[in-house]
């Protein structure tokens, strides 16, 4: 078994994605969390760009996102 997996976030990742956006360590770098969830469904369908929850052992404890700047 993989310590770290890479998932693709699902509506139900929402609310934690929400918690953490509202984190003091990670407020400021993203807009407010209303605004980061509508970006995301934006491009929910859009194959170009890849948006994974990250887990350690199981844990989620990271967002990601992967797409060619260009």
């Amino acid at each position: 078994m993989a310590e770290y997996t890479f998932r693709r976030i699902t509506r139900d990742d929402y609310a934690l994605f929400k918690k953490w956006l509202v984190s003091p360590h990670i407020e400021g770098w993203w807009a407010d969390a209303e605004t980061e969830i509508a970006l995301i469904e934006e491009d929910w369908e859009n194959p170009a760009i890849d948006m994974n929850i990250v887990e350690y052992k199981g844990v989620p404890f990271a967002y990601i996102q992967d797409y060619n700047p260009h």
